[in-house]
């Protein structure tokens, strides 16, 4: 909630705000890690500045002052540290009269502590042990959770061509006022662009996150743990547990596709130009912003050649699913869990897309506005054809009399009407308008409710 930020307001420093509690570890830290040399320089200054003047938080005005260099370049240079693991995100109030969302760039021992440690020791057994359990509970609705920013937009970016070879991939959409909304997916390694069939993963990494912090609330309540550990940003997240929620088995071959869809999702940025209203709505920085699915921290690998991913999630997504667990809220909405047994990407991206419609309302929308909902970086050709042959599988027939709704216009091929149903959504295309409408679903997958009943995979961590 903004009215519950920590109000700095009465320093008078223009956010975003550097915070060091402990500079001599941080210069111990930051000098045993691998940066760039526009990275340290900023570092330097940081320990400069603090060394002439100690105090609790810094100005990214006076880190300006002080280098020469200006808003936008410090602000990368800071999202790069953040990446290093340097820093964390936290939010304060820096304005006076009006409450508004800021950052803190704070400095982040722990996290630092964790790079150091060795790949084939200190995983969190207990939080494993959780998410095992987690599964277990007899009448529980298996389900991946959106992150609105990612799942509703940014996804867009991704490869649909899964042997793309992109390193950097810009889509125009619009948003409903008709602001352009520039989503640019960027490969930050050698690795390529992910694929939207890699968001799979993403989700249901979400859904092992929020039965992580379940188990750390109840840890927390019982003193076991304390407070700062329930929203802490790391997480042990098992690679089997990833393939169980999306419905797969563990052998070697979906254990390799999972890596490699791993390492592309951590290696793929989204940075974004957007109107104003839309920066300020999702807590961004004017300009170009800058959003990650994860970072890997390291893998470790237990005797039976499962991967044990160390995941560094942001700040404000932990925080996110922790407060709708403890209001019982809906911050974040609950995906069709159908959603990980479609294969085609085309068919994932509309469903996926279809979450954020309000069930039993139905939706009225153009070609173009059906296009930028799910599709903005396809051309308009090849997305009415994609969506003719998605709509041509699942039209609607009249079980009495074998009817159905569907005309195809015969030059370009394209559905010019129809009446379909597909995963619990239903399609209505009359004189150039969809009318869709998504209806709940309380269906598990079959498969994935087969595998957890008959195989018994909870080992011990070894």
């Amino acid at each position: 909630m903004k009215n519950s930020l920590v109000d700095l307001s009465s320093l008078n420093l223009k956010a975003p705000l550097i915070s060091v509690f402990n500079l001599k570890q941080f210069e111990e830290i930051a000098g045993g890690v691998s940066l760039k040399k526009s990275e340290r320089f900023i570092v330097d200054a940081v320990i400069e500045m603090l060394n002439t003047d100690p105090r609790e938080y810094i100005s990214i005005s006076e880190i300006c002052a002080h280098t020469g260099k200006k808003d936008t370049t410090v602000r990368q240079y800071l999202n790069a540290l953040f990446d290093h693991g340097l820093f964390t995100l936290e939010f304060c109030n820096v304005s006076k009269g009006l409450v508004r969302r800021s950052k803190i760039y704070a400095f982040n021992e722990s996290t630092l502590q964790c790079d150091k440690l060795s790949t084939s020791s200190d995983v969190s057994s207990n939080e494993l042990e959780a998410i095992n359990q987690s599964y277990i509970g007899k009448g529980a609705e298996l389900h991946g959770k959106l992150d609105s920013l990612i799942t509703y937009y940014l996804f867009q970016a991704l490869q649909f061509n899964r042997k793309g070879k992109l390193t950097k991939n810009i889509v125009n959409s619009y948003l409903n006022d008709n602001d352009m909304l520039q989503i640019t997916a960027v490969s930050k390694s050698d690795n390529i662009v992910a694929y939207v069939k890699d968001l799979r993963i993403y989700l249901a990494i979400l859904k092992l996150i929020h039965d992580v912090i379940v188990n750390r609330i109840s840890l927390n309540k019982q003193a076991l743990i304390p407070f700062e550990r329930v929203i802490s940003t790391e997480f042990d997240i098992r690679g089997v547990d990833i393939l169980v929620t999306m419905g797969q088995g563990g052998g070697s071959g979906e254990r390799n596709n999972l890596n490699a869809s791993m390492l592309r999702l951590d290696g793929t940025s989204y940075v974004i130009r957007a109107p104003n209203w839309f920066t300020h709505k999702h807590n961004l920085s004017s300009g170009n912003s800058r959003v990650d699915h994860f970072r890997i921290r390291f893998d470790a690998e237990t005797q039976g050649k499962g991967l044990i991913y160390k995941l560094e999630i942001q700040q404000s997504i932990v925080r996110q699913i922790y407060q709708e667990i403890v209001d019982g809220s809906s911050m974040l909405s609950f995906t069709d869990p159908q959603l990980f047994a479609v294969k085609n990407d085309f068919s994932f991206a509309f469903l996926l897309s279809c979450q954020r419609l309000k069930p039993g309302k139905v939706t009225q929308l153009t070609w173009s506005e059906m296009k930028d909902m799910f599709a903005a970086g396809l051309p308009i050709k090849e997305f009415k054809t994609s969506l003719t042959k998605m709509l041509q599988k699942n039209i609607v027939v009249d079980p009495e009399d074998g009817s159905q709704l569907w005309v195809v216009n015969s030059r370009s091929n394209v559905v010019v009407s129809c009446e379909c149903l597909y995963n619990n959504v239903s399609v209505t295309l009359d004189e150039g308008v969809f009318h869709i409408n998504r209806t709940p679903s309380d269906i598990v997958l079959a498969n994935t409710l087969s595998k957890r009943t008959a195989q018994s995979f909870r080992k011990e961590i070894s």
